[in-house]
This record gives C-alpha cells, structure tokens and sequence, in this order.
C-alpha cells in the first residue's frame, strides 16, 4: 500500500441533482447514413471552424501565462537528431524507488487505423474500443470498423520511417454523416467517444455538436442495436443541450460543453465534460464542471431520461469541483454504484463521485470522496526533431477512468491516469526549477475499496531520469491505462523528445509486481517523421490529442488494446490500434502414467516463467461471459471436472477407463487462445486414479520440504548459453531421477534417467538443435516429484 504523507481524506460530501425527459430516440440505419450525401453548409463549418474551435486548456484559464511562457523559452536545439533507442526509465512512487520488472504484455496486432489524410482535422481526438469481433476506432475524421481476426491472425509490426497505409476496414463513415440525424444547419461534430458495453452487448458513442456561436451546442448519443457493426446496423440516436445546468441568465451566451468523456456500466451511461462560458470577446468568462448520467435501460427502449449534475465551477478568481469529469467505464454485472473521476481544482487529490440507484436504475444520491495524492505539477511543452512548435500535452486533467474486477482476488479497483510534470526523481518539481528541470511524465493511479471507501492503493510514474535537463529529457504523454482480470496491467501514450520522433510507446506491470511500478517503456511504432503542420492564417499547429483510450478485451479478460497517436509521416498524424496480449499459461511440468482400469484424477503444477500463468475469468454470474480456461485431450479422451486452482495449478478428469495403452496429449488453452501442451501415458492395469505433475495435496512449504529432502542446492552454467549447459545437483541423499527439457509451450524435448548420488552431481544438457530462446531445464524424483527447475536461454 502507497501511502501519501501529509494529505488527508476530507469526509465525503452529498452532491445534487437535477432529473430531465428528453427527446425521444431517432433510429438510423448506417446504409441509410450512408447513402445521404454530406451536408455541404456542415462540410463547409468543418473547414471553417475546426481550427478555430476552443480548445480550453485549463492552465492557460487558471493563469498561469507566466508559466507557460516560460516553458516555451528553449534555450538548446529542438531539431538536433539522436539515435532511436529507448532510454531506460524509472517508475516513481511516494515510496523508496523501485527498479521495474519485465513488461508481461506482449505487442501483438498493431496497425495504423487512420491518418491525417482521412482526417482533414485537428487534433484528432484518437480512441476506439474492441468487441468479440470487431475493433472500433475513432477520431474526428470519423468512425472505422476493422475485423479482429483480419488484423490479429498473425503479428502486425510498424516498419522504421514513415506509414501512410491504414488497415483495410469493414466500414467507414464520417462523424458528420454518422451523427446526421441530429446535428442542425451550419453546425459539425467533434470530440468523439466510444465504448462497448458487454453487458448489452451494444457500442455506445457520444460527441459534441459545434455551432459557430460556441454556445449551447448539443451532446450527441448513438446506441448500437447489438454487437456488430455492419451496413446493415442500426444506431438509436438521442441528444440533449448542454445548458440544462442552471446559470446566470445575464451571461453573454449559454455554455458549451467541450471534452466529453464517456463511461458505460451497469445502470447508466457516463458522460462528463466542462461548459464552457464564452464572453463577447471570444474568451472565457468562467466554467462549469458537469456530468450527466444516463438511464441505460430506458435508452435500450428509446426513451431518454438523464440526471445533470454540477460538479464545481471555475472563475477568474478561483474554483472548487471536479475538472473535467470521466465517466468511470465499469463492465462488472455486480456492480453496485456508478462514478465520475476527475482531478481535485483546489488540491492534489482525485475526487470521486459515487451515484446510487434503485432497482429501477432510477438515481437516488451522489456521494462525493476525496483521495489525495502525490504533488504533481503541470506538464512541460513538448519538443520533437524538426518541430518549430511546442507540442501541447494539454493539461493535468485525467485522460480515462474505468474500474477493473481483479478475477484472482475478487477486488474491483479504479484504474486512471494523467500527465504531470517531475523532475529527474520522477517528484514535484517547484516553479523555480520548472524551466531547467521539468519534464513531462505519465502518472498513473489505482483506487480501491471502491464501493465502500475509496482510497489509493499505489501510483506510479513513467518518466525520463537519465538527464538533470528537462529540455533534453524524453517526453511521456497522452496516456492511458487498463488492468486486465489477472491484475496484469498495461499504459500507452506517446513519446517525445527533442530528438527523439513522435511515437507510441507502452508499458506493463504484472500481478506479482512491487506497487507503483511498470516496466521500462517500449515502442508500438518506429516512424522517423518530422510534425510540423502549418496552416496559413493559423501558423504552425502544436495541437494533440485530446483523446487516449486502453481497454480489455471484452471475450477473455486478458488481451489488452490501445489506441494512440503518433507522428506516421511528415505534418501528419496517426492513430495507432496496438494488441497486447497477455503471457501465456505456465509451463506443465511432465505427468506420470495414468491407468486405464480406471479414469483419472490429474492435478497439473505448472512452472511460472516471465509471468506466464493458467488462467480463468469465472461463471461472470449476471453477464454474458468470458471465454473460459479449457482442456482437451487427444484419443477422445473425455476432460470434465476442470477447476482453476491458482495460476500455476488446475485439476481435472480425464475418461482414461478401458482407452489403450500409449501416448497422449493434453492440451491447455487460456481464454486468450494461448495454449501450452503436456504429453502423458496410459498404462495397462495400474491400479491408481490419481496422478499429478507436482506432489498432490501437500501444500508449498510441505513441497519445498519434500524437496530439501532430495536437494540441498542446485545451479546451472552458463546461462545464458550459446550451445550447452551443465545441471549441478548436491544431492541430499542417493536417488533415481531425469533430466527433462521443455520449451515454454510445455512440450517435452528432451529426457534423460540420472541416478543421483549424496553429494555432488553434474550432468551436462546439450541445447544443440534448438532455436534461439528461453528453455525449462526440470529435474524430477523417481516419483516424479519435482525437485530443481531452471529457466534457460540459448542466445
């Protein structure tokens, strides 16, 4: 547990409410969105306007000209060019440093979704999100639907330079064209938003309308009629304006709602954002910091009925509240409450906003809690080669809020991030040091005790500690995070530095983690392109984001997505879909003959190895379920009785009665579609129906005391290995053993009988043969007890 000294929890508060009935649901079906040509009087507002729409950014409203101005004074080079090799970061907490392990992840499917040339805006505001079969992406340009299996059949990687081709799609349609059902004359969209919701199995979408006074525009809501996008989909669309929100009517316009965050759980759609006040002179008066909450289940039925909720408000002088309230996304079917989360105004903490309903999903109160945090300053501008601008990394405001069920302990945590500025300890830096040492970092959170009382579990921070100047130091922003139902868990975002290209980079922490660490950052792309866009009467554009979004795969509770941009050639952009996926299952350890007079019980030990492990989601009581941990075996032999026991441990029964005697294969397949084998006998009238590639029912120190009874110590050399190494055993007493080697995969290379004598034993093990990687060299008992196991890698 992180703790942060010197802040404490303030007594949670009651927030109000406000219930409205809206318009009624429009349905639509995409060939009917499709075959309407595009508004031109909306086309035209697009060119017009998309540059100059307001894109508040909080510090610059707070005051903060002084520092910004500052921060943009680059004493040294922007465009000298460095090498592209990751530097090697740390992960900050409030604790003692902590050095990072190995990212679990694994980039699988990674594929440019769309650019600038489809886009023709800025920023792109870049997200998506994955069904059981499709993966959606979304940008101002407009919505793309790609097939899952046609970009993760086989392992996608970006070439070194520059990428100008966008995957092949399923289906394309414009923002203005998807959301022209409700959008009026002269006005566009912006700011797009999606997520699927498993537990309907729909995909909910949200945007803003912009008009050209900026003022009391419309929230825009699509809802899919299932689970597949196509041409034939339909969508039911609601809107509702963004001054529902009592406000002083001498005010010079109404407000217009910017950023909307989206968030779909069990009882409500989420939706948070900021209107915006504009004054007779184009700027900004004050804001409000709102969320609306949705009746989900009316909505299915095409009626809207929402609950608006003030969350705070900012004025010149000062401001309390939530900035830039996150719909807390939330696939779990138990779920008791919903959230908001958003960043502290007056103090560095995350207030969360916690709504109860009644069993009619009907809004019955808010809660507001307050967990404080480290100290955190605003971010640094960015630099890349070649960039005569800064790169606006926005503000401190968190990016995407969900709450993940860890399926191995049954806890359900709060999951966020944002971007802040440290200095080289990865901490606070002051005002008087921001110049010469700032740097921009990803900091991320979780929250647990979430339903009850929610408090920070552990924060880390991504960031650069290799060099005291913050104008040399590379960049990590735009980020976001997700926690899979292992407790693995991933972030993504961009980095920069100024020299060092715009790219997507990614980092994972494992379940067996120490708090507040990931692993060092790698990068999902390799592009060498210069960001310079220019446009005449607006200069060079700097803008990016707004949007960062990483999700889970909604069918096995372990593959992770993400969905990032980065600089895919020259003044352009791109929005990258990176796969991660999860490590494999444990490595079996080999099974002792099994009879065939009888079926068999069989309990499988694995061997966790880079944080491999067997795993599976549960009966996901209330939802749709996952795919689920499966074994099959060859020889139609019949597996029942299969139970999860822990992720180096299941059981099972295999129909082995009256089957012929021989060899056979168990294959062990985790919901992601990772499988590691483990071959076994069948022997003739061996009186025994139970068998175990470890020592049933003993627990770990009875093992290990087992062991010590066979070996007092063990090691192998060298390792790592160019061809073979030799296995040293002081043995406790004399015995008859094997040798066996296995690939990660669990099937068997090699086997050798050793007689083991008192004392000291070597035995050499040829890799000859083998391909470059990671081995398990296992030593067993004549009674197949495992008693030394070593991970091996031929380089």
């Amino acid at each position: 547990m992180i703790f942060t000294l010197g802040l404490i929890a303030q007594p949670p508060v009651s927030v109000p409410f406000q219930q409205y009935n809206g318009e009624p649901g429009i349905r639509r079906s995409i060939s009917q969105l499709l075959a309407s040509p595009p508004d031109p009087i909306a086309l035209e507002a697009r060119n017009l306007l998309s540059l100059k729409k307001p894109e508040f950014n909080m510090v610059e409203f707070r005051g903060f000209q002084e520092k910004i101005e500052a921060n943009r004074s680059r004493t040294e080079s922007a465009n000298e060019e460095g090498d592209d090799d990751d530097i090697t970061t740390k992960q900050s907490s409030s604790e003692a440093l902590v050095l990072p392990g190995k990212n679990p992840f694994n980039i699988w499917s990674n594929f440019l979704a769309s650019n600038l040339d489809e886009a023709h805006s800025w920023p792109p505001d870049p997200n998506g999100d994955v069904g059981p079969s499709q993966v959606v992406a979304l940008m101002n340009a407009g919505i793309k639907v790609f097939e899952k299996r046609s970009v993760t059949d086989a392992p996608l990687v970006t070439p070194k330079g520059i990428h100008n081709t966008p995957a092949p799609s399923t289906l394309f349609i414009t923002l203005d064209q998807f959301f022209a059902p409700l959008i009026r004359p002269g006005a566009y969209t912006s700011d797009p938003h999606v997520r699927y919701d498993r537990l309907t199995k729909r995909w909910f979408v949200v945007a803003i309308e912009v008009n050209p006074s900026f003022s009391n525009n419309f929230v825009l809501l699509a809802v899919s009629d299932g689970e597949r996008i196509t041409n034939v989909s339909s969508f039911i669309y609601y809107r509702f304006p963004s001054a529902l929100i009592a406000f002083n009517p001498a005010t010079p316009f109404a407000p217009f709602l910017d950023y909307p965050m989206l968030g779909v759980d069990k009882n409500a759609v989420l939706i948070g954002g900021n209107d915006f006040f504009i004054n007779n002179f184009g700027g900004v008066d004050s804001l409000y910091f709102v969320g609306y909450a949705l009746n989900k289940r009316r909505l299915l039925q095409g009626q809207l009925t929402l609950y608006a909720i003030k969350f705070g408000a900012e004025t010149p002088t000062g401001g309390s509240g939530i900035i830039i309230p996150q719909g807390v996304h939330n696939d779990d079917p138990l779920a008791t409450r919903s959230f908001f989360a958003g960043i502290n105004f007056q103090s560095n903490a995350i207030l969360l906003a916690g709504l109860n309903f009644n069993a009619n999903s009907q809004l019955t109160s808010i809660t507001q809690y307050t967990v404080p945090v480290e100290h955190f300053q605003f971010p640094r501008d960015v630099t890349a080669p070649g960039s005569p601008m800064p790169i606006d990394p926005l503000d401190t405001r968190l990016l995407a809020a969900a709450i993940y069920k860890n399926k191995l302990t049954g806890k359900s945590s709060l999951w966020t991030s944002h971007v802040i500025g440290v200095n080289q300890a990865g901490h606070y830096v002051p005002d008087n040091l921001f110049v010469n040492e700032a740097r921009t970092a990803s900091r991320w959170y979780e929250i647990d005790n979430i339903y009850t009382s929610p408090g920070l579990n552990q924060l880390g921070t991504v960031y650069d500690p290799t060099t005291p100047s913050g104008r040399r130091a590379m960049n990590y922003f735009n980020s976001s995070i997700a926690a899979n139902g292992q407790g693995h868990g991933a972030l993504g975002g961009t980095q920069a530095a100024f020299n060092r290209y715009l790219n997507v980079f990614v980092a994972g922490r494992s379940n067996m983690d120490a708090p507040g660490t990931l692993a060092n950052p790698e990068r999902a792309t390799n592009a060498h392109a210069i960001y310079a866009p220019h446009f005449e009467g607006y200069g060079y554009i700097g803008r990016w984001g707004d949007y960062s979004q990483t999700v889970v795969d909604p069918i096995d509770d372990q593959t992770i997505w993400t969905f990032q941009e980065y600089a895919n050639a020259d003044d352009s952009y791109g929005v990258r879909a990176v796969q991660l996926k999860a490590p494999p299952p444990a490595t079996p350890l080999p099974l002792a003959p099994l009879s065939n007079k009888n079926n068999s019980a069989v309990v499988i030990e694995g061997l966790s190895v880079d944080n491999s492990g067997f795993f599976d989601p549960g009966a996901d009581v209330g939802g749709p379920g996952y795919n689920r941990l499966t074994v099959k075996s060859t020889g139609n032999i019949i597996v029942t009785n299969l139970k999860f026991i822990s992720p180096t441990k299941i059981s099972f029964t295999l129909s082995t009665k009256n089957k012929p005697a021989g060899k056979y294969t168990l294959i062990i397949t985790n919901p992601d579609g990772q499988f590691v084998v483990v071959e076994f006998k069948i022997v003739k009238d061996v009186s025994t129906t139970q068998t175990s590639s470890s020592s049933t029912g003993l627990t770990q120190a009875g093992i290990e005391k087992l062991q010590q009874d066979f070996v007092k110590a063990s090691s192998v050399f060298p390792n790592p290995t160019e061809n073979d190494v030799t296995v040293r055993i002081d043995a406790a007493k004399n015995y008859k053993g094997k040798i066996v080697v296995l690939d990660l995969s669990g099937k068997r290379l090699s086997e050798r009988n050793y007689s083991f004598t008192k004392g000291n034993n070597q035995s050499q093990v040829s890799l000859a043969g083998y391909t470059k990687g990671a081995y398990i060299i296992a030593v067993f008992n004549s009674e197949n007890l495992l008693v030394a196991h070593y991970k091996v890698v031929k380089n």
